[in-house]
């Protein structure tokens, strides 16, 4: 069985959701499951678009253009997956609303599917937007979340090295376990990393890599000290994606200074898998 059921990526069009197309596609042939590309759309309503002097000049069918310029945008998506996975199992779906709404739902309606999204305005000089969809997406998904940094070019390559941060406690175990089941489909190698005490951490990567070897997948450890996010940060920067619990991601944790998960999702480098554990 199947880590996920299905991969869902969302794209606007751009050269950037193109990256983010291409890098879900990466996963999706990895993994050997269905992927669906996905363009939200707002339905133009003819009273918006000028006085009724205005509206008389326009096509019976100005209603649905955003639709139609949907399904070309995902249908480009298509083209671009194809163009690098030929086999690859895919389809397009386009959903009505705003676009991050739209696209939480409609994965909400795939089950266990792995929403992958673009990470432009994520970083610090978008963060405030508003409507920043990435931002939006990552706060109140219903399930697990990649976000692809899409700033470079990259080769169309499985995640090879995988690095897990992990407290011990039981939300983290579960972002662990998730983590390593994507990294034995993928045929990566996990690093498994602590911040806190060596007593402390010693434990916690005892247990962690025990867990990781039990999947038949090579395993290091690294303990370090200081703040969590901050190393999570620059060790990511040495790896191809990064898997973490979402906990602090949602409701008013994600608002305290010492939420790991939102500051990491807001500054790291390299791919980021956002596990739903609560």
């Amino acid at each position: 069985m199947s880590v996920y059921s299905s991969v869902i990526v969302g794209t606007d069009g751009s050269v950037t959701a193109g990256r983010a197309v291409r890098r879900a596609a990466t996963v999706a042939a990895g993994l050997q499951i269905p992927m669906i590309v996905a363009t939200a759309y707002m339905r133009v309503r003819p009273e918006e678009l000028g006085p009724r002097s205005v509206q008389a000049e326009l096509p019976d069918n100005i209603g649905a253009f955003g639709y139609i310029g949907a399904q070309e945008t995902a249908r480009d998506g298509v083209s671009i997956a194809l163009k690098a996975f030929p086999d690859l199992d895919i389809d397009v779906a386009t959903p009505q609303g705003d676009p991050a709404d739209a696209l939480l739902e409609f994965t909400e309606t795939r089950g266990n599917a792995l929403l992958v999204i673009g990470g432009q305005g994520l970083g610090a000089t978008g963060l405030f937007l508003l409507g920043n969809v990435p931002n939006k997406i990552t706060h109140h998904a219903v399930g697990d979340v990649m976000v692809v940094r899409t700033g470079r070019e990259r080769e169309d390559d499985a995640p090879r090295r995988v690095l897990i941060g992990t407290d011990g406690s039981k939300t983290a175990t579960k972002a662990l376990d998730r983590g390593i089941a994507v990294a034995s489909a993928l045929g990566a190698g996990v690093t498994v990393l602590t911040v806190g005490r060596s007593g402390w951490a010693t434990d916690v990567l005892a247990e962690a890599s025990a867990r990781v070897e039990a999947a038949g997948v090579p395993v290091e450890t690294e303990q370090h000290d200081g703040d969590a996010a901050a190393v999570l940060v620059e060790r990511a920067a040495d790896y191809d994606l990064l898997v973490l619990g979402n906990r602090g991601m949602t409701g008013a944790r994600r608002f305290l200074l010492g939420s790991v998960p939102n500051k990491v999702s807001h500054h790291v480098g390299a791919d980021l898998l956002i596990v739903k554990t609560t």
